[in-house]
């Protein structure tokens, strides 16, 4: 009854074992390609399918083909506080938060492609 069974057994992983593993492709993007760092702090895959990389100098996002990049610019008017980005992350309505290096929360509008900082939001809550 054993023999049978490790008969059975290991009848049974012989076209698993001459299996081929997956093929798996890997792409690799820097500043070449549109990024607007190498360093990489964060990476999220929104609701949308957009992907977001936190780098040290700015938000990538990525549509699987190009990136649009936001940052700070000397006289932008933007109201980041600092260009480096830690974390990117979405509540249940949409909405991307981001974090920079000095722990200073926006929220990215979706409409506008604008940071809003999150104490004007709130209406100017102390921090």
């Amino acid at each position: 009854m054993k023999r049978l069974l490790l008969t059975l057994l290991l009848t049974a992983a012989v076209p698993f074992a001459r299996a081929t593993p997956p093929q798996c492709l890997f792409q690799t993007y820097s500043t070449l390609d549109g990024m607007t760092h190498d360093r990489i702090a964060d990476i999220y895959t929104d609701s949308r399918g957009f992907v977001w990389v936190c780098t040290w100098y700015g938000v990538s996002r990525f549509d699987g083909y190009t990136f649009k990049n936001f940052s700070t610019t000397p006289g932008d008017f933007s109201p980041l506080s600092h260009h480096r980005f830690i974390s990117v992350s979405e509540d249940s309505n949409g909405h991307l938060w981001f974090t920079t290096y000095n722990f200073h929360v926006y929220r990215l509008n979706r409409y506008t492609e604008q940071f809003e900082d999150v104490v004007s939001l709130v209406g100017g809550v102390d921090s």
